[in-house]
C-alpha cells in the first residue's frame, strides 16, 4: 500500500443496514466515513466532514442520480462514485460525462465496493507523493520547448489537437498557478464553464497520458481540490511562455 492512505468517504444511502455494511467493509486505519440517508444531507457534510470521495447509492432513477452528480461537480472536486440498477452502457457513459469517476451496477459485494474505493484512495495519493516527490527531488531530464508552431518535450514532437495546443499554452503562461475551470474554458473554447462539462478534465486528462507517455515525471498537471489545476515543473521551460500567443491565437478544436 502507499505511505500515509487515508481517505474520508460519504455513503449517501437511503438503506441503514447496507451504509453500515460499507462502512464496516472499510478498513478503519485507512477510511473515514460519514453516512447520510439522502441527498439533501449531503452539503452540510461536504462542509462538516470534507470527504474524499462521495458513494451515491441510487435507488431512484438514474437520471436524478447524474443531476445529482452534476450538482456536486459545482462545489466537489473528490471522486464520486454510483452505484446502479441500470447495467447498459449508454447510461455509465452518461453517468462519466455527468461527473461520475466510478460505476458499479447492483446488486454488488461489500467487498467489490471497497476494493474499488482502495484504488481510487491509492491513485490519489501516488499522483499527491508524485507532485511531492517532484517539489523535494527535482530531476532535469525532460525538456519543453517551442518551436515553429509545435510543442516538443525530451526533444519528440507532441501530438495535439487544437484544444490540447490550447491549453497546455494557457497552463505554460501561468506555469506554478492555480487556474479554475472557468478561465480555462474561456481560453480554450471561447464560453464560459457551465458548471457541468467535462471537457477541461478529459482534456488534462490527454495531456498528463501523452507527458506520461514520454517519460516527463518532473512535469505534472496537478488536480487542486475546489479550484482546479496547476502546472508544476522541476525544470524552467526552455520557451518564452509570450511567444507562444500568437502561434495558438486562431486554434480552436
Amino acid at each position: 500500500m502507499v505511505s500515509g492512505l487515508y481517505s474520508r468517504i460519504l455513503i449517501v444511502d437511503e438503506d441503514e443496514v447496507n451504509a453500515e455494511l460499507i462502512s464496516l467493509a472499510l478498513n478503519p486505519s485507512q477510511f473515514g466515513t460519514s453516512i447520510v440517508p439522502n441527498v439533501d444531507k449531503i452539503q452540510l457534510n461536504l462542509d462538516s466532514f470534507n470527504p474524499d470521495v462521495i458513494v451515491l447509492n441510487t435507488y431512484w432513477s438514474v437520471d436524478e442520480g447524474i443531476s445529482v452528480c452534476q450538482q456536486l461537480r459545482h462545489s466537489f472536486d473528490g471522486d464520486i462514485v454510483i452505484t446502479s440498477l441500470v447495467p447498459d452502457d449508454d447510461t455509465q457513459v452518461r453517468a462519466f460525462e455527468s461527473g461520475v469517476d466510478e460505476y458499479i451496477v447492483q446488486p454488488y459485494k461489500t467487498s467489490y465496493l471497497a476494493a474499488r474505493l482502495r484504488v481510487l484512495t491509492v491513485r490519489k495519493q501516488r499522483t499527491l507523493n508524485k507532485a511531492h516527490s517532484m517539489s523535494t527531488h527535482p530531476k532535469s531530464d525532460s525538456y519543453l520547448e517551442f518551436s515553429k508552431g509545435k510543442f516538443f518535450l525530451n526533444r519528440q514532437s507532441l501530438a495535439m489537437t487544437g484544444a490540447e495546443h490550447r491549453l497546455l499554452t494557457y497552463l505554460i503562461k501561468n506555469e506554478g498557478c492555480v487556474l479554475s475551470r472557468d478561465d480555462m474554458m474561456t481560453y480554450v473554447k471561447g464560453r464560459t464553464y457551465d458548471g457541468a462539462s467535462r471537457c477541461i478534465d478529459l482534456l488534462i486528462c490527454q495531456l498528463r497520458r501523452k507527458f506520461d507517455s514520454l517519460g516527463a515525471d518532473e512535469l505534472q498537471i496537478v488536480t487542486i481540490r475546489s479550484k482546479g489545476y496547476m502546472l508544476l515543473t522541476s525544470n524552467p521551460f526552455s520557451i518564452n511562455p509570450h511567444n507562444i500567443e500568437d502561434a495558438t491565437s486562431s486554434i480552436y478544436a
